[in-house]
């Protein structure tokens, strides 16, 4: 995926240079700071994470956010339509977040949601996930103007298992154990991942799979 990641940016980047030759010497004549161009900062990286990454949802929510800006620019929809949509767009994503993970297939360096993940949505609230002393299996973690804290830095991880963590203008806390390896995915807009464990690699222990999407949020692992 790295190597189709370097090819499409490389594409683009040559696109932009051609276009940008031919406009210097007048044989296509074109502006290329066009009303709304700022959203091409949104929308190329959002449609080349599409293409490339695994976890698509962070990337769809940033193209959605840009197509949307880039209208706005031109007149075709009002900004203050922004405020009316973003909460029930947010949890249409959402929902297809949950739908979607239920049925993830295997993927190159990653496994499947196990059926027994824990599931916790949090919208305009607080909601935590404890599993001190318990079998973690993996968990759905959902956090819309709100907040998600999973606690598993005491739980039994035996195999390997996956998050799927999605926060949109809200936050989602993972504490894990020491001894497990962290393998992050992850796509979006306006936010971030961030493993704060600074745990090196341990070999034969089990991974935990994080497949994180963020629109104006982020995921810490602790």
């Amino acid at each position: 995926m790295k190597k189709v990641n370097r090819i499409l940016w490389g594409v683009i980047l040559v696109a932009i240079g051609v276009l940008l030759g031919l406009h210097q010497l007048e044989l296509l004549p074109f502006d290329l700071f066009f009303e709304g161009w700022w959203t091409l900062f949104i929308i190329l990286p959002s449609v080349v994470g599409l293409l490339t990454e695994p976890n698509k949802g962070g990337s769809l929510i940033g193209l959605l956010f840009g197509v949307f800006f880039l209208l706005c620019e031109w007149d075709i929809l009002a900004f203050d339509l922004l405020w009316k949509l973003i909460l029930p767009v947010a949890v249409v994503l959402v929902g297809l977040r949950l739908l979607v993970g239920k049925r993830a297939k295997k993927q190159e360096g990653s496994i499947p949601a196990s059926p027994d993940a824990a599931q916790c949505v949090a919208v305009f609230s607080g909601q935590d996930m404890r599993f001190e002393g318990q079998p973690f299996r993996g968990a759905e973690a959902v956090a819309v103007f709100g907040g998600v804290e999973v606690f598993a830095a005491g739980a039994v991880i035996t195999e390997d298992c996956v998050v799927n963590a999605t926060a949109v203008f809200g936050g989602v806390d993972l504490y894990l154990p020491s001894n497990v390896n962290v393998v992050v995915t992850s796509g979006g807009l306006f936010g971030g991942v961030e493993d704060k464990r600074r745990v090196p690699p341990i070999e034969g222990a089990p991974t935990v799979y994080i497949r994180a999407s963020f629109a104006f949020g982020g995921v810490d692992i602790k």
